[in-house]
């Protein structure tokens, strides 16, 4: 209400004080038709996020077994492919390797963030933790140090890609969802290059340790 309209009510009010009790009761009654608007609208709100909410599960209910599980291993794997490659980052010993664990970064947060804005659209709840298997992998590699390392770092690479080709090879052919067929068939092509410069990689770590063992070898030969 503004200064005019008070004003005017007032004088009014002065005037005929028969319709004061008119005046007040509309008064109230307009209050509450407004409180009660409010209420209603307060509702509708309600109602409408309550009904998005319960879109969004809907959706998510309506996805087959397979391709819930799907998105579950797929965000499982990239994760624990992060956790690694950034322990790699830390503590590999050769550049080759801190390359390849920069590059499974870039790659599996690019998949990873495809993969959580799907799961949005979808009504399904990613997990936001490795699972204990990963873990465990994670904490052994933790414990090793310079080549021993880069070698484990590798050979983890190679059976992580291997899981991880065979999940996606799967969901390609045989998934329900379709956006999750297109999204695992997408995405293929660079797992399987990844697991190719894992095995590549997974040779290389080992030789130069195999070579590393043999150069101390020699040292402790030559010093006795």
């Amino acid at each position: 209400m503004n200064k005019h309209m008070a004003q005017a009510i007032a004088a009014a009010m002065t005037a005929a004080s028969l319709f004061a009790p008119l005046a007040v009761q509309a008064q109230t009654a307009g209050t509450t038709g407004q409180s009660g608007s409010a209420a209603g609208s307060s509702a509708a709100s309600t109602g409408m996020g309550s009904s998005a909410a319960k879109s969004g599960d809907a959706r998510g209910a309506n996805l087959a077994a397979s391709d819930r599980r799907f998105m579950m291993e797929a965000a499982q794997s990239d994760m624990a492919e992060l956790m690694t490659s950034k322990m790699a980052q830390q503590k590999g010993q050769s550049d080759a390797v801190k390359q390849y664990a920069q590059m499974m970064i870039t790659d599996h947060t690019a998949t990873s963030e495809k993969l959580t804005s799907m799961a949005q659209a979808k009504g399904v709840t990613l997990p936001t933790d490795v699972d204990g298997k990963h873990k465990r992998m994670a904490a052994k590699l933790e414990k090793a140090e310079g080549a021993r390392f880069d070698r484990e770092y590798m050979q983890g690479q190679v059976k992580a890609h291997q899981d991880a080709v065979k999940l996606f090879e799967r969901q390609a052919k045989n998934g329900r969802d379709e956006d999750l067929k297109q999204f695992a068939t997408a995405t293929l092509p660079r797992l399987r290059e990844h697991l190719q410069m894992a095995q590549k990689g997974s040779q290389g770590a080992a030789q130069s340790m195999k070579s590393g063992a043999g150069d101390r070898s020699a040292t402790a030969g030559a010093s006795k």
